[in-house]
């Protein structure tokens, strides 16, 4: 049974080769051996913000948080190492079209790919934030099937590594993250048997 570095058991191990990833993996976690793409969210809304890092961090993406666009753009300037933006529309003081804007005039993110996430369903919006320069608009609430797969069609499009090892999907992580139909859903994307350890 393959087991964490402080010893308890992995909740979930896809596959027989899968590299175990912490349960108490957070964002500010050194670096790790591995390179995972780095998705920044930028959502004024924490409770989302923790159902995405959960169901990220199962597709084997890591994730960086910022609640206003102020702190996104802080982070991007310090850090700058981030594959993905996923970005609300509707914040208050900017909004996401407004800090769209910035991020492509900025050196630090010019080039990094954005989706937004918004629960605006609007058709105008949709090719507005198009036009603006993102990569993808979905709509909340969203399959996080699909935003997984759709996050990782824009990174192979920019040629960014999007969590695959000898061709397979790396979904690693807390089984209680997900319900048991995304569970499956992950699995059938794999085509490979699934080794799950219960602790």
């Amino acid at each position: 049974m393959r087991r964490r570095p402080d010893g308890r058991c992995l909740p979930l191990c896809p596959g027989t080769d899968a590299r175990p990833v912490p349960n108490s993996l957070k964002s500010d976690a050194g670096e790790l051996p591995w390179t995972n793409p780095k998705i920044l969210i930028i959502d004024d809304d924490a409770g989302l913000q923790k159902i995405l890092e959960l169901q990220l961090n199962l597709s084997g993406f890591l994730t960086k948080h910022a609640l206003t666009p102020e702190d996104g753009l802080a982070y991007l300037e310090d850090d700058g190492k981030i594959d993905l933006i996923l970005l609300d529309v509707s914040m208050p003081v900017m909004d996401g079209f407004e800090l769209l804007e910035r991020l492509r005039k900025s050196s630090s993110a010019k080039d990094v790919p954005v989706i937004f996430l918004s629960s605006f369903d609007r058709q105008n919006l949709k090719i507005k934030g198009l036009e603006y320069g993102a990569d993808d608009y979905i709509t909340k609430p969203f399959d996080s099937g699909e935003l997984s797969a759709r996050i990782k069609a824009v990174l192979r499009r920019y040629g960014r590594d999007t969590g695959r090892r000898d061709g397979v999907p790396q979904h690693e992580g807390d089984v209680r993250a997900v319900g048991l139909a995304e569970l499956l859903q992950l699995a059938a994307q794999t085509k490979k048997p699934w080794t799950i350890h219960v602790s």
